[in-house]
């Protein structure tokens, strides 16, 4: 990972770390430099798969595609987090909770208030457990575990299972990013302890082509190839870089 992105992410967490039970503040809207003309070209290659990163977490984001259809169905996204902070791994005191944002037409960003609901799904066997969640701590895994019959640690469950983020869209308008939080269970405070924030996928791979069709840079800051939105890549380079967080999610 890039310094220049880390950092990114780093500002990016920060501003939304209040993401809790209130709506974050909406922002006037800012352009990266764009001293360049680009042209958005008719075809151009679809991300499916990015990472999301800040200092101790790391995950993948993939699409979710129908198992039915085969269609892509962007209300839903798939996640993996292959890095849990240690805070839910090591401690009862925390919960993590996933909140969505987007911008307008203007491109000003609004924070749906209530947090996502989530279903999980074991990697490997493709079984669901039968509930939806709007949280996750180690209490939390814990009863999913005796109540499912497993005889698993509360880490070897949560490499095993794969996160479903449910109803992505308001209006039949779609969000374009999302913020994982880290929470107190104990304190009343809405504001989180660490986050990291990262786009939805299925998005163009190349970062241009995606600030063509955003305005914020909270946004376009986030895109996966955006420390090399200057390199002077292809738009099939900018896939390729994109597709190894693919493989990535399915290995041990």
């Amino acid at each position: 990972m890039k310094t220049i992105k880390l950092f990114t992410l780093i500002l990016v967490s920060l501003y939304f770390t209040a993401c809790g039970s209130q709506k974050v503040q909406t922002q006037n809207s800012t352009s990266v430099d764009d001293s360049e003309t680009f042209q958005v070209p008719a075809d151009y290659k679809i991300a499916d798969c990015h990472d999301l990163s800040s200092e101790d977490i790391y995950g993948i984001t993939t699409s979710y595609y129908n198992p039915l259809t085969q269609q892509v169905d962007l209300t839903r996204t798939n996640l993996r987090i292959l890095d849990w902070p240690t805070e839910i791994t090591d401690s009862d005191q925390y919960k993590i909770e996933f909140y969505i944002w987007r911008e307008d037409s203007s491109g000003q960003l609004s924070t749906r208030s209530q947090p996502v609901s989530f279903m999980l799904q074991n990697l490997k066997s493709g079984q669901y457990i039968q509930t939806q969640f709007n949280y996750l701590s180690t209490t939390a895994v814990k009863k999913i575990i005796a109540d499912n019959g497993l005889s698993q640690t509360v880490e070897a469950f949560l490499k095993d299972h794969k996160i479903i983020l449910l109803g992505l869209e308001d209006d039949q308008k779609l969000y374009h990013a999302a913020t994982m939080g880290v929470y107190s269970n104990t304190q009343s405070s809405s504001n989180a302890v660490k986050s990291v924030s990262f786009l939805l996928p299925h998005i163009p791979a190349h970062p241009k082509i995606y600030r063509a069709q955003h305005v914020n840079d909270s946004l376009i800051q986030l895109h996966p190839n955006f420390d090399e939105i200057n390199a002077g890549l292809t738009d099939q380079q900018y896939f390729d870089r994109t597709e190894q967080y693919c493989s990535q999610f399915m290995a041990n």
